[in-house]
């Protein structure tokens, strides 16, 4: 039984131990940029219970009106680990234009960074829209872009009543992809000395070929009641559905600029960067020793697809073995924020100093209209040790011991120890008999539950998967079709982890594409004709990562991703 001193000091350790802990200050916008005489939404959070307290929002009087704050509390204990956090929710409306600081706030002893917000200046809506009680708008960023630039795509749907049972239908573009930009926006606004409550939905539009793209009218229908009483039968006028859409949008798209050079991709972004870190931290490489360089692609206004793969090409002094990139999308304040991820795994072979070339990736700033090259310079690292192969060669071998000088008493004796030589070896044959006898049965006991236990084993496994690829990297290398496609095989087992997978037809029908198909064509017709001795694995690795990233893309893309525009 606990005794109730424990259970005392237990709750006081409770209220008690919250006071010791630093209380962290969370403070965020909803939007990083709004139009004059729009509200944005500022949220404040503690991790602990406020009891009354609240931070000091003086300072957002000098530049915001505050137009409404609300606080919500949330409290859950899992696993003994008690959490709470306060939230307040504040609508604010600037008082003027440009970019204006949201200044640090004061929660007890914390104090929060400060943010900053962009007021624009507020865009005319047409003022027959205006008169009605509900209306729909859209907008973009630019109307002359070039082909597979990013543009955004803003539909907002003004409503001074609320809209029941509604359906979005968001516009269909031809020749463009077209992804939306986080969730709904909501915000109040007055547009004609009317005030409005608003929904925003933002697309990234990328445009895929030169000419006029034409972005056709987004739709919302819905029921909207003009009086108190909802009830059709009673009031025929109260209740009406409606049906409203936005205007259909037009914008030039220009091709690829002739000055940009014809070997490179074309890459139209507002910003593109390329930074890279080392596992281990340190850069001093040992011979055989495998260290790995991450070399990270940034691009905003980019959509992911494009992102172009980063090359990093071997030498004497040094294996190179690229592993799958790992590439991602997240929503910038300015669109989309694209990041592709190369991990190389580098094994150096000789000692001496080894220079790394430098990685570089050319691009078109949309801002300042030029090309640009991102770029990371040159590497020269130190390698210490020897080669394996070496320290193998020149291991000294031990000296043979010289005979003994007096070997009259060993040559009495050499008869009687050969006999109990021939002795042991018999004793000794038998006894390994027996062993083996004796292991036979007992396999033969533990027979079936030994196979079970092989049922339940998996040949696939990460470890093998990087080394069938290092496998088929060597094989390219030294141009062996057999060996190349040997481990080809072995590779696409290991990813689908399938060992259905027996030979190049398999592996295509994993992954469907033209260019792999002509490098497994030429792969088949080295290993079957008298052609082999021409045969070259340097386009082949290209070609599977490729397709496998084809594939990847493939099997990742969402169902639907754009979000359904409903008020709330």
């Amino acid at each position: 039984m606990v005794s109730p001193l424990r259970i005392l000091a237990l709750l006081l350790l409770m209220l008690i131990a919250p006071l010791t802990w630093a209380v962290n200050l969370d403070v965020k916008l909803d939007s990083a940029e709004i139009a004059a005489g729009d509200t944005v939404t500022l949220t404040v959070t503690v991790d602990e219970q406020s009891f009354g307290e609240a931070p000091d929002f003086s300072p957002l009087k000098n530049d915001f009106e505050i137009i409404s704050n609300r606080q919500s509390s949330q409290f859950s204990m899992t696993n003994g680990q008690i959490t709470s956090t306060s939230s307040w929710i504040l609508a604010l409306l600037p008082k003027k234009e440009g970019f204006i600081a949201i200044p640090p706030l004061t929660y007890g002893k914390q104090t929060s960074k400060p943010l900053k917000l962009h007021v624009t200046q507020r865009r005319q809506v047409d003022s027959v829209n205006s008169n009605e009680v509900i209306f729909m708008d859209a907008q973009v960023d630019k109307k002359d872009v070039y082909v597979q630039e990013q543009v955004i795509y803003t539909v907002r749907l003004y409503r001074r009543i609320d809209l029941h049972e509604s359906s979005y239908t968001p516009p269909k573009v031809d020749s463009a992809v077209m992804e939306a930009l986080g969730n709904q926006r909501e915000y109040t606004s007055t547009v004609d000395g009317r005030s409005y409550k608003i929904i925003e939905l933002r697309y990234a539009v990328f445009p895929q070929k030169s000419g006029t793209l034409e972005i056709p009218p987004a739709q919302i229908v819905g029921t909207i009641f003009l009086g108190n009483n909802r009830s059709f039968m009673f009031d025929p006028f109260n209740g009406r559905q409606i049906r409203r859409q936005t205007p259909e949008v037009k914008i030039n798209v220009r091709p690829q600029p002739a000055n940009y050079p014809a070997d490179k991709p074309w890459l139209p972004a507002r910003s593109l960067k390329l930074r890279e870190s080392w596992t281990p931290d340190d850069t001093q490489l040992q011979v055989g020793e495998p260290v790995t360089r991450h070399v990270t692609l940034e691009a905003e206004g980019l959509a992911q697809s494009v992102l172009p793969p980063l090359s990093m090409p071997a030498s004497d002094a040094v294996k190179i073995y690229p592993e799958q990139p790992e590439i991602t999308s997240n929503i910038g304040p300015r669109g989309m924020l694209s990041t592709r991820k190369e991990n190389f795994a580098i094994i150096a072979t000789q000692a001496g100093k080894v220079t790394l070339p430098p990685v570089e990736v050319t691009w078109w700033d949309v801002d300042d209209e030029k090309i640009k090259v991102a770029k990371l310079p040159a590497r020269t690292v130190t390698v210490s040790g020897a080669a394996r192969q070496a320290q193998t060669d020149a291991q000294p071998q031990a000296p043979l011991a010289a005979p003994p000088e007096d070997t009259a008493p060993q040559s009495l004796s050499t008869s009687g120890n050969t006999t109990w030589q021939w002795i042991a070896l018999v004793a000794l044959v038998l006894w390994l008999a027996t062993l083996a006898a004796l292991g036979m049965l007992f396999w033969r006991r533990r027979k079936p539950v030994a196979a079970e236990q092989v049922k339940t084993e998996t040949p696939f496994s990460r470890q093998a998967e990087k080394f069938a690829r290092a496998a088929l990297l060597d094989a390219c290398a030294r141009n062996d079709a057999k060996a190349a496609r040997k481990q080809l095989i072995e590779l696409y087992r290991q990813i689908f982890q399938s060992a259905a997978i027996h030979n190049l037809d398999d592996v295509l029908e994993q992954t469907p594409d033209q260019n792999l198909a002509t490098s497994l064509r030429a792969l088949d017709a080295a290993l079957y004709t008298t052609r082999s001795a021409g045969w070259t694995g340097a386009g082949l690795l290209d070609k599977v990562n490729a397709a496998l990233e084809k594939r990847a893309k493939a099997d990742a893309q969402p169902q639907s991703h754009l979000a359904p525009l409903f008020p709330t």
